[in-house]
């Protein structure tokens, strides 16, 4: 729970309390502290208690509450001596038989022995209790508002309703005016607003009405009139929405104050969430996050991310920031979920101060860090069992055989397969020779275990806090030798080594370790795709089975094939010291960061020997080596001026940074086969000194940048931002090499304008819009990131093809050569991004209701391309990489939510939706690219091929059809070739009646989602709470080919798609005739085999329960916690397989569903 909220719930018991012993509550006014916490003020030696007390306080800066028949008249006789408050006040009140509880650091409640706290209690339980009226008489001499009242111990009698007239005025907690605020007649639609002064008068029903009296920002009151006509009311701060704060591109700013696109999410929420990469933690929780999770597999299982969508076909992903500093994505998805205080989401202008790399977004992490006050201990364990959610099917031996039957007569052929040898399949009696084989069930196991533990330690004091963590992650795969481990340690230490300078040193560690066997994923599922349940992997005596041509994955997934590991040790560092300088509001911090990672990755093949039924073993393979080093190194300084300053009603900040990054790394490999032992797996070992070799390579690489932003805020009414980022990259040329990102932003609260005071259902509205350029330095073409395009480079080749002749004794020689490379751009620069954002913000009943808009336009320009569809291929040469593209980027983002807490029970239901589509303008294509094939005007990913139509039913459908044998056939029952009954039929697109590459043209939406939606929940009861989250995204295809969904495909399987087919007796089957050889009329790209991939996933749900406090003080613990959560609990689509996957043949690790059992203890 939020320390705030702790803290809010500590004072109202208080003041529950002190009303029933009719409490002079004159200590909680506000008290400024001493200059000096060690100054004792002087004190007489006899004085009455009360005053004893105030002077305690205001040398502790503590407040005290107390009933007035405690210390009226009671005198302090003693030399107050003494530096701690506890001790003190012990020897104050023993002789007076009063005692003292202590709420927090800073509230105490004074009380005789006499006063039960059970009696209390009990009256609050029967509804008794009234907390205290103001009156005149409730002001003390000097002039402190008291809140003392008469104690209520008899139940309200209401008797007949009487309107009644009320007035008062509505001040903050230090007697300031709230115009304004909204005061109703509880559980009505009665109500007004305070004036200008404050003020307010309402007529209310009777007089024993309840006034609810609300402003932005302070906690709500409910008064109960009891017949009074003048009620003041001083509202206390909402501490938790009052400093709720966003983490903006180096700095943080209040949220009401907020004038970007921000999204946020904070560490507790994702914790929620049992997954092993932080990455599959964000999707359905912040709007503008658009992800693909195309792999399960441990330590791979990484989602994709995009922030509105993708707006290049180079690099799409954003920037990821950790705690001020650029890092890697892996060093944010393999963050440990609780060293996580917030993740804020730049998804506008706002990212422009990250210049040349923000045009993609940025996503800022936050990193926990500990407070001053008792040191806290916290240990987390989470169990999880994970299992794919979803596979595709294949069929069976029996299906199999019949299909492979029908395929034949269909082609012209015989049955191949009798009756007989089908049911011997059925049967099951001979499994060796007769199988039914399920390449997936018996190759993965049925579940994967991760367990992941956690414990850390923070606190402090004045001058120093801590926050010390320690994770430890152990995920299972689906098969023997998967596995995935890491280790995370992190320490955030904070020192106020002078009054005016605070040091800070953050170190982090993580430590990976990956195991796979020596077949790759890649492969494995091929094999799973392939193989057919006709064969068993296994001979009778136990051996592996052939199962040419493809691999046996039983025996590949095998130590004695081998194994492939890897392991990455990184480090991250970062030393900060700010100093307050002698201008008020102004300071400096220099920040220094390092980092570095290892990484080291070993394959060792041996080879595992298959053999034929007859025994025959396969070829034995000598054993092979691969391994490879990697080792990098980036160096981080800046320098940071600050200054933020408040005059009247107008607040302004400003901002100046210098940064530059350098950016270090080398890599070496090497290869060698022919060991002399398999048991052997050193290089040391391997003496064929003609079959080993090495390669290396190192790269360096710097950015500088200069940092500005200035904020001002009129009445936190009118707010205003600019800033701008002048940014270098090594990337480019020297006259390309820095460029201006600027950026301008604007809001205006409008529910704190004059005219909007009557309005009682709008608690808070918003404007904001902002305008701004980024950049993107990170270029890719062909799927490779480019360096240095404006030098002219070469490629070795040592092989025949451009290798140079030469006549060496008359005899020609090749020899090894030179290839240029693509030709040399001297003004080759970044993509620009201008981003366009306007949105609303705003909050109705009281908090009940909250509704966020955004809506967005991003123009991106001088995206890097090759003239290749505008220039012949006979130019000869490879074509410079130019800034030549453009693309545009729009869509909408809806946040609305919903909460409410009725006694002990609290419920809160919302949901958010994103919809973004690109637009392709510009790709430099020839004039000579049809329309139809035209990449522009439409989005990125585009599909291209034929319109399938459906399925023709008869001979006259084909004959009064245009004419598609130019596709190429099928083969017939009679064995011609041709298009006949039960083959796809396509769109004749140019209406010439014949169908060929004329008629190609966009099909389907592109592969990612356009439309992303999380629908989130929880409510809690006294202990119990549940929480859920379900995902999903439409307007996306994926397309499948080959032996993802093709029979047969090179003597693989058939999907379970395949038995509902078109036949004579089943003409409306979903899936052409089948064939064993389908010809090309079947495998043109088309429409056929694209595919829906919207779904809809329960990604998450929660139910835990919180032990109470009784019990866990027992174990001198403050809190426990035990839980039970899912991830992927379900999945709806239409999809063949998952619909996530982009992998058109078929060949991925699947998804993973994850059911944990977890708890968690803080002492």
């Amino acid at each position: 729970m939020n320390k705030h909220l702790q803290r809010s719930g500590k004072i109202l018991l208080v003041l529950i309390f002190f009303s029933t012993m009719q409490i002079d509550a004159q200590s909680f006014a506000s008290v400024r502290p001493s200059p000096s916490l060690n100054a004792k003020p002087e004190m007489q030696k006899a004085q009455p208690l009360n005053d004893v007390l105030k002077q305690i306080g205001e040398r502790f800066d503590i407040k005290f509450a107390y009933n007035l028949d405690a210390v009226d008249g009671k005198v302090v006789e003693m030399e107050l001596e003494g530096d701690n408050a506890d001790e003190l006040l012990r020897k104050v009140l023993k002789p007076y038989d009063l005692l003292f509880d202590k709420i927090d650091g800073k509230h105490y409640v004074v009380y005789a022995t006499s006063d039960s706290k059970k009696n209390v209690k009990k009256l609050k339980r029967k509804g008794t209790l009234d907390l205290g009226r103001r009156s005149d008489a409730d002001t003390s001499a000097s002039g402190e508002t008291s809140m003392a009242g008469s104690s209520i111990t008899q139940p309200l009698v209401f008797e007949q309703a009487v309107d009644l007239t009320v007035s008062g005025k509505v001040t903050d907690e230090n007697g300031s005016i709230l115009p304004g605020a909204t005061v109703l007649e509880k559980g009505t639609t009665n109500g007004t607003t305070t004036d200008v002064e404050g003020n307010y008068t309402l007529t209310v029903s009777n007089e024993n009405a309840v006034l609810s009296v609300s402003f932005l920002g302070y906690l709500t009151q409910e008064i109960p009139l009891a017949n009074r006509t003048q009620v003041d009311v001083s509202l206390l701060p909402d501490v938790a929405t009052l400093t709720e704060v966003v983490v903006v591109g180096y700095g943080v700013q209040k949220k009401v104050n907020v004038t970007g696109s921000v999204a946020s999410i904070s560490g507790d929420k994702l914790k929620k969430a049992p997954v092993a990469s932080l990455s599959n933690a964000l999707v359905g929780n912040l709007p503008g996050i658009i992800t693909t999770q195309r792999s399960g597999e441990p330590g791979q299982d990484d989602a994709n991310i995009f922030i509105r969508g993708i707006g290049t076909p180079g690099d799409a992903g954003p920037l990821f920031v950790i705690d001020g500093i650029p890092r890697s994505q892996s060093d944010f998805t393999q963050l440990d979920p609780n060293e996580i205080e917030s993740v804020n989401v730049l998804k506008d202008a706002g990212a422009a101060v990250f210049g040349s790399r923000a045009g993609n977004g940025v996503i800022l992490v936050t990193t926990r860090r500990g407070a001053s006050g008792k040191t806290r201990f916290s240990y987390s364990y989470n169990l999880g069992f994970q299992s794919p959610a979803r596979l595709p099917e294949y069929v069976g031996a029996a299906d199999y055989l019949r299909l492979q039957n029908e395929a034949s007569v269909n082609a012209g052929g015989a049955i191949l397969f009798d009756d007989d040898r089908i049911q011997s399949h059925i049967d099951g009696d001979d499994p060796f020779n007769f199988p039914d084989t399920d390449w997936y069930d018996i190759t993965l196991n049925d579940h994967g275990t991760m367990n992941q533990h956690n414990m850390n330690v923070s606190g402090g004091t004045e001058n120093i806090s801590y926050f010390v963590s320690a994770g430890y992650l152990d995920q299972d795969g689906l098969y023997d030798n998967n596995n995935f481990k890491r280790y995370n340690i992190r320490s955030n230490i904070d020192a106020q080594v002078t009054s005016t300078a605070k040091l800070s040193m953050d170190l982090s560690g993580r430590l990976e370790n990956t195991e796979q066997p020596d077949i790759t994923t890649d492969n494995l599922f091929f094999g799973l795709l392939r193989n057919i349940p006709i064969v068993s992997p296994y001979n009778e005596d136990g051996t592996f089975r052939l199962t040419s041509p493809y691999q046996n994955t039983v025996a590949g997934i095998t130590d004695e094939n081998g194994y492939n590991r890897s392991s990455q040790t990184v480090f991250l560092g970062k030393l900060s010291l700010e100093q307050e300088l002698p201008i008020e509001g102004l300071k400096v911090k220099g920040v220094v960061a390092y980092d570095r990672s290892y990484t080291s990755s070993k394959n060792w093949n041996t080879g595992v020997i298959e053999f034929t039924p007859q025994g025959q073993p396969t070829p034995f393979r000598p054993p092979t080596l691969r391994e490879s080093f990697n080792q990098s190194q980036r160096f981080t300084p800046e320098l940071h001026l600050n200054y933020a300053n408040s005059f009247g009603n107008s607040s302004v900040s400003g901002l100046l940074i210098y940064s530059q990054a350098k950016t270090m790394n080398n890599q070496f490999s090497g290869f060698a086969q022919n060991f002399v032992a398999e048991a052997i797996d050193n290089a040391f070992f391997n003496t064929d000194i003609a079959t080993q070799t090495y390669t290396g390579e190192a790269e360096n690489f710097a950015r500088r940048g200069l940092v500005g932003r200035f904020t001002y805020d009129l009445s936190s009414k009118y707010l205003f931002e600019f800033s701008f980022r002048y940014d270098g990259s090594e990337n480019f040329p020297s006259g390309e090499r820095f460029g201006l990102f600027p950026a301008v932003a604007a809001g205006w609260v409008v529910s704190s304008e004059d005219f909007m005071k009557g309005v009682s259902w709008l608690d808070f509205l918003k404007l904001r819009a902002s305008y701004g350029v980024v950049g993107n330095d990170n270029l890719v073409i062909n799927n490779q990131t480019s360096r240095f395009l404006y030098f002219a480079s070469f490629t070795a080749v040592d092989g025949i093809l451009g290798d140079y002749s030469f006549l060496n004794d008359g005899v020609s020689e090749l020899v090894p050569a030179l290839t240029p490379s693509a030709i040399a751009n001297p003004n080759v620069t970044w993509e620009s991004v201008a981003k366009f954002n306007v949105g609303l913000e705003s909050d109705f009943f009281n908090g009940l209701l909250s509704l966020d808009v955004d809506y967005f336009y991003d123009v991106r320009t001088d995206i890097l391309a090759r003239r290749d569809l505008a220039v012949p291929q006979t130019f000869g040469a490879i074509l410079p990489a130019e800034n030549l593209g453009e693309v545009h980027n729009r869509g909408i983002e809806v946040i609305l939510t919903h909460k409410r807490k009725i006694g002990d029970l609290q419920y809160n239901i919302g949901g958010n939706v994103t919809y973004a589509r690109n637009k392709v303008i510009n790709l430099e294509e020839a004039e000579s690219v049809p329309d139809r094939l035209s990449r522009e005007n439409r989005s990125l990913n585009q599909f291209f091929g034929y319109e399938a139509i459906g399925i023709f039913q008869n001979q006259e459908e084909i004959d009064n059809a245009p004419d598609q044998t130019a596709l190429g056939g099928t083969t017939g029952p009679d064995g011609s070739s041709g298009i006949f009954p039960g083959d796809i039929r396509y769109k004749d697109l140019n209406n010439d009646n014949i169908i060929n590459d004329e008629d190609r043209g966009p099909i389907g939406r592109s592969n990612i989602p356009e439309l992303v939606y999380g629908i989130t929940g929880g409510v809690s009861y006294k202990g119990l709470d549940l929480s859920f989250l379900f995902q999903g995204a439409s307007r996306v295809d994926q397309y499948l080919t080959q032996q993802a969904i093709g029979a047969f495909f090179n003597g693989g399987n058939a999907a379970e798609e395949w038995l509902d087919r078109w036949t004579p007796e089943n003409t409306g089957g979903g899936m052409p005739r089948i064939l064993v050889n389908p010809g090309q009329n079947a495998d043109q790209q088309s429409s056929f085999w694209l595919q829906d991939a919207s779904y809809l996933r329960l990604r998450n749900v929660e139910l835990g329960y919180s032990l109470p406090q009784n019990l866990v003080a027992k174990i001198s613990a403050n809190a426990m916690r035990v839980y039970i959560s899912g991830q992927n609990l379900l999945t709806f689509t239409d999809m063949f397989g998952d619909p996530e996957n982009s992998n058109a043949d078929g060949r991925y690790f699947p998804q993973m569903k994850v059911v944990n059992f977890g708890a968690s203890i803080q002492f």
